[in-house]
């Protein structure tokens, strides 16, 4: 059942916002927030289910660059920031008719969204920079091997069920309060969702956001003591 969406307030927070003052919504179902907002870079590392150590490897590795292709949602951003903790560098979003930001011209750097990087710049970059790791829309490797770096293209997308549920019970104790039982999402949900979206991964999370928010307001409405999706 999908009742009508939470309170104004909780929505337009940002979607891991702790509530604060009084008792939280979510706390009747053993969570601290929406398990499907979008994580930190703290928390990024729990949540993904991918080996990374591959990836790592390979970056620190010296002379060598790691490209990630594949569309939007399917998970290039989350290895990225998987990435980020272990190598110690930057991690740098290029926003699509943003100004773009400070590029650092010596270390490392992951750099996201890279195709949005004029040409010239990129090609600058990629001459001064000495580690990188990229996610892009664009085969970049032309671009990269002029500027003498062996490159490793890694084609992101497509999941099996299973490791769609690995990642949807890791959001659910990502947002875990305490001890005792989660909500539970319904395999019909699950299969839903996926015949919808297809491997898009990001869309399924946050249609998922959307789904919980309601669910929980008609539950808390209901004075329910458990809830599925």
């Amino acid at each position: 059942m999908i009742p009508t969406a939470l309170t104004s307030t909780l929505t337009n927070e940002h979607p891991t916002a702790r509530l604060t003052g009084s008792p939280s919504p979510w706390a009747a179902w053993n969570l601290r927030f929406n398990p499907f907002g979008e994580p930190s870079s703290e928390d990024v590392p729990g949540l993904i289910v991918e080996n990374v150590d591959d990836l790592q490897a390979w970056v620190e590795t010296p002379g060598h660059a790691l490209q990630l292709l594949g569309d939007k949602g399917r998970g290039k951003t989350a290895r990225l920031r998987a990435l980020e903790p272990r190598l110690q560098i930057p991690y740098v979003y290029l926003g699509e008719g943003e100004p773009i930001p400070y590029l650092p011209r010596c270390g490392g750097l992951l750099l996201d969204e890279a195709q949005r990087l004029p040409r010239g710049q990129r090609r600058r970059l990629f001459n001064e920079i000495d580690q990188l790791a990229l996610s892009s829309h664009e085969n970049l490797e032309r671009d990269l091997s002029a500027a003498g770096w062996e490159v490793r293209t890694v084609h992101v997308g497509g999941f099996e069920t299973s490791q769609l549920d690995v990642i949807l019970t890791r959001r659910l104790e990502w947002a875990r309060r305490g001890p005792g039982p989660l909500p539970q999402i319904r395999t019909q949900t699950r299969d839903t969702l996926t015949r919808h979206h297809g491997d898009d991964l990001r869309a399924i999370l946050d249609d998922l956001y959307e789904r919980f928010q309601k669910a929980i307001a008609l539950a808390e409405h209901n004075q329910e003591r458990h809830v599925k999706v």
